[in-house]
C-alpha cells in the first residue's frame, strides 16, 4: 500500500514540473490522484520526506483555487491532510515555508465574509471553520511567538473572527448548559485556545493589541473554563479536554494587562 502512494506522490511531483496549474485543475485524473492522496495523508504520515515534497504542490493548487474561485474546492479536500501533517516537523516546515498558513487564513476570511448569517453557526459551518483553525493552532502551538510576530497582521484577523465565533457560541452553549451541540463545543474550545495563544504572545505595545477585543475574549474564556465540570460529564469531554486544560493553563500563567 505504501509503495502505491509513493508512486502517486512521484506522479504528482512530476505533474507539478510539467503541467500548467490551469490544466491540472481541469484534469480529472490528476484531481482524483489529489483526492486519494489527501485522504491517505489525513490518516498516514509514514512517508514524511516524500510528503514534504508534495506539500508545495498542494499549496500552489489551493492558492489557485482560492484566487480563481474554481468549481472544485480543493482547499476543503486537502484540509484534513494538512491537519494530520502539521504536527510533524518536516511537513510543518514545508507548509509554513510555502505559504500554507496564509492559505488557511485566506480561506477562513473568505468563508466568514461570505457567511450570510453572523448570528448563528450551523453544524456544517462548524466543520468548515474547525479544520483551518486547528491547522493554524498546530503551527502556533509549535512555533509560538516567532510565528505570531512574523505574521501578526494576518493572525489578528483570525483573532477578530475568533471573538465573533466566541460571542455566538459562548452564550448559546451556556444557555443549554452544554447539553447539546458537541461540535460547537469543540469549535469554541479550539477558538478560545487559538485566541489566547495569540494574545499572550503579542506584545502589549503592538498596535494590534486591542484591549477591548482581548477583554471580551478573556471574559468568555474564563466563563467557559469555569464550566468545565459540566462539560466533563459529557462524551465530548474526551475531544476537548486537552484544549480546555491547555487554554486554562496558558491564561493562568500569563498576566494580561487589559
Amino acid at each position: 500500500m505504501t509503495e502505491t502512494f509513493r508512486y502517486i506522490i512521484e506522479y504528482l511531483v512530476d505533474v507539478k514540473e510539467t503541467t500548467p496549474i490551469e490544466k491540472i485543475i481541469k484534469d480529472e485524473s490528476i484531481l482524483a490522484s489529489i483526492r486519494v492522496l489527501s485522504a491517505w495523508f489525513a490518516e498516514e504520515s509514514s512517508l514524511e520526506k516524500e510528503i514534504s515534497q508534495t506539500i508545495p504542490f498542494l499549496i500552489e493548487i489551493c492558492q489557485y483555487c482560492l484566487k480563481d474561485n474554481t468549481e472544485v474546492d480543493l482547499v476543503k479536500i486537502v484540509i484534513p491532510a494538512f491537519l494530520n501533517l502539521t504536527p510533524l516537523d518536516k511537513p510543518r516546515e514545508a507548509f509554513i515555508t510555502h505559504g500554507g498558513p496564509q492559505i488557511m487564513i485566506d480561506y477562513l476570511m473568505k468563508f466568514w465574509s461570505n457567511k450570510e448569517d453572523h448570528s448563528n453557526i450551523s453544524d456544517t459551518e462548524v466543520n468548515d471553520i474547525l479544520g483551518p483553525l486547528q491547522i493554524l493552532l498546530n503551527i502556533i502551538v509549535s512555533e509560538r511567538e516567532k510565528f505570531i510576530i512574523r505574521n501578526e497582521d494576518e493572525i489578528w484577523k483570525i483573532v477578530n473572527i475568533g471573538l465573533q465565533i466566541s460571542q455566538i457560541l459562548g452564550p448559546k452553549l451556556k444557555s443549554y448548559e452544554y447539553k447539546s451541540n458537541e461540535d460547537q463545543i469543540i469549535l469554541l474550545g479550539n477558538t478560545l485556545l487559538f485566541c489566547i495563544f495569540v494574545i499572550t504572545n503579542t506584545s502589549p505595545s503592538s498596535n494590534l493589541f486591542d484591549k477591548n477585543v482581548i477583554k471580551k475574549i478573556v471574559h468568555i474564556a474564563k466563563l467557559f473554563y469555569d464550566d468545565q465540570h459540566i462539560i466533563s460529564q459529557r462524551d465530548v469531554w474526551k475531544q476537548v479536554e486537552e484544549v480546555i486544560l491547555l487554554g486554562e493553563q496558558v491564561l493562568d500563567n500569563n498576566y494580561i494587562t487589559i
